[in-house]
């Protein structure tokens, strides 16, 4: 039986201890990239196949800057 690794990424962080930064905590930027992108690469690296990303505060900024992350992304290499 082949089964499909999952997982739930609580991403509803309002970031509030990071200063004046106006982005929910989820798409702050490390190395270009926002932190949720660095989760589920590491997450797709060990074989999750699909993610449930349950949001809170300001989703829509959220959702909008993963899309923009996940351009030219390229899921077949493990690499997001």
């Amino acid at each position: 039986m082949n089964s499909i690794m999952q997982a739930v990424i609580l991403a509803g962080g309002q970031g509030s201890r990071l200063g004046d930064n106006a982005l929910p905590k989820p798409v702050v930027e490390i190395g270009g990239k926002p932190i949720i992108w660095h989760v589920m690469s590491y997450l797709a690296a060990a074989g999750i196949e699909q993610f449930l990303i349950a949001l809170g505060h300001r989703a829509g900024v959220v959702t909008e800057r993963l899309g923009q992350a996940a351009q030219g992304a390229d899921p077949e290499s493990g690499k997001l």
